[in-house]
């Protein structure tokens, strides 16, 4: 089952609401930065490991067992899951604002069944639960912008 989305804002039609004004949590301006520990309103199944809670490191991964304060974690030849779905050196201080939230009831949840449906109808998916996280216009390291 596929329950857990990503969404980067280039092309905001395309994408998720985000931002605190949609109800976002957004993380602290830090470089190599991360999320304080978020825990999942449902268990997230990944690899076959069931996980609780995740981080949203700054640097544009995903972790489960702890906040990475590095844009090159050791952590990624060690075994450990990871979703990186934007990885690189990215700096907040500089620009952006990355954000995430969770949902398992209203528009989200509708947008993300017609979603997955549209790209997969022979799974007459229904989304009981769905995780959003937005890195919006974050600048790379050593840049202004992005």
């Amino acid at each position: 089952m596929i329950d857990f989305l990503f969404y980067s804002s280039h092309v905001s039609e395309n994408f998720y609401p985000f931002g605190p004004n949609n109800g976002d949590t957004v993380n602290p301006a830090v470089d190599d930065g991360s999320s304080s520990v978020i825990l999942l309103n449902e268990t997230f199944q990944f690899f076959g490991s069931d996980h609780n809670q995740l981080y949203v490191n700054n640097n544009g991964f995903l972790t489960f067992d702890q906040p990475v304060s590095s844009s090159y974690p050791s952590m990624f030849r060690s075994g450990y899951d990871i979703i990186a779905p934007f990885w690189s050196n990215w700096n907040t201080t500089k620009s952006g604002v990355i954000s995430y939230r969770q949902a398992t009831s209203g528009s989200d949840l509708q947008q993300a069944t017609s979603d997955i449906n549209q790209y997969f109808p022979q799974l007459n998916f229904t989304a009981t639960w769905v995780f959003i996280a937005t890195w919006d216009n974050v600048a790379f390291y050593n840049m202004d912008t992005v």
